[in-house]
């Protein structure tokens, strides 16, 4: 039952946003940036990207784990924690180029994801309900879809979705909930996003800053 309200709710929000001209433009746009990026892989970038890196690591970790730091016969070598590596093993079921595409339909999933939370953390946060309101959470989402790093996100195959996504799922629970535990799961899901991609931590300052507590100065 909650399922089908959530689907609802979403399918509800979708048809209002679809609405708005700039949002139509932002995913027909975004689309577009998608198709490119697939071109550019196998016509350009086909042997110096990321993905190629991340899907040998994914299947050194499943054949020969202790060799995941000693591909030196690869141009571009895997340089992250194991979790990252274990995150592609799904797509090593398949050849190298239908993981790519599964993997790339898998991060166009994520960014429609990080649109709906992103945009659950602008309700949340401006809490006003009019129409110029709705129009500045419009713009915000289609300059979103609009960012050009998308197309590296694409096209060399990184990992950079995953962490999106979990941070933001992190940050809505920051701010929706004052709980402990649900502090604690926001915190062991940025601690993941961190484990993913360390580089993550230099995030951390500005997420404290959103998260500060106007009324109680905390």
């Amino acid at each position: 039952m909650n399922e089908k309200k959530i689907l609802r709710e979403l399918y509800s929000k979708i048809q209002k946003l679809w609405t708005y001209k700039i949002i139509r433009y932002a995913i027909i746009i975004h689309i577009f940036y998608y198709i490119l990026s697939i071109i550019l892989f196998f016509t350009v970038f086909y042997e110096q990207n990321d993905f190629r890196a991340f899907y040998n690591a994914g299947s050194t970790f499943i054949t020969n784990i202790n060799e995941l730091y000693s591909q030196e016969n690869l141009n571009i070598h895997f340089r992250y924690l194991p979790l990252s590596a274990l995150l592609y093993v799904p797509f090593t079921i398949f050849d190298f180029n239908v993981g790519y595409i599964v993997f790339t339909l898998f991060n166009l999933v994520l960014t429609i994801i990080s649109s709906f939370i992103l945009y659950k953390i602008i309700i949340f946060i401006r809490n006003e309900d009019n129409t110029k309101e709705k129009q500045t959470q419009v713009l915000y989402i289609s300059l979103f879809l609009l960012c050009l790093p998308h197309i590296d996100n694409y096209v060399l195959g990184q990992i950079n979705l995953y962490i999106l996504t979990l941070i933001l799922i992190a940050l809505y629970l920051f701010l929706k909930y004052d709980q402990l535990k649900w502090q604690i799961i926001g915190g062991i899901i940025l601690g993941i996003s961190i484990n993913i991609k360390p580089m993550t931590i230099l995030l951390i300052p500005f997420i404290v800053v959103i998260n500060f507590n106007i009324n109680e100065k905390k």
